[in-house]
């Protein structure tokens, strides 16, 4: 998209910021913000410009140690927040979850279980990107993502 649109509008100097971060709009922080929500705000114009998949994701040996009709509860999980505190998506979708470790980045959370922590719900074209992790055999309600 980002090709595209230099393309187009080629005299354009694009300045791309990649975080965590709510910039905001009005005070002119960014002038365009591309976010992973159901729910933007209310004051701004957006367009859909594509569904996230997930699934879960596991280093092959936490795989292999799961009972077989291992269920959500019985894995340890690799939490993700979007900000400083859990938000309320976190801690519902997490609320019946063991948490090994919580984390507001996708690169440390796939890492975490790349490392053996647990199961990290990830973005598709993350976790399958991901050297060294696996997808779990398991149905999941996708958190909110707002990062």
């Amino acid at each position: 998209m980002v090709a595209d649109l230099k393309h187009h509008h080629h005299a354009i100097v694009l300045r791309l910021v990649a975080s965590i971060d709510l910039l905001n709009l009005h005070q002119r922080e960014a002038d365009i913000a591309i976010r992973s929500t159901e729910k933007p705000d209310e004051s701004l114009f957006g367009l859909r410009l594509t569904g996230i998949r997930a699934a879960a994701y596991a280093a092959p040996t936490y795989i292999e140690k799961l009972a077989r009709n291992a269920g959500a509860q019985d894995m340890e999980w690799i939490g993700h927040f979007a900000s400083q505190k859990a938000d309320r998506e976190h801690t519902e979708y997490y609320r019946d979850k063991t948490i090994a470790l919580s984390t507001n980045d996708k690169l440390v959370a796939a890492r975490a279980a790349r490392a053996g922590l647990g199961v990290a719900n990830l973005p598709c074209y993350y976790g399958d990107g991901e050297t060294g992790l696996g997808r779990v055999d398991i149905q999941i309600a996708a958190p909110v993502w707002s990062d």
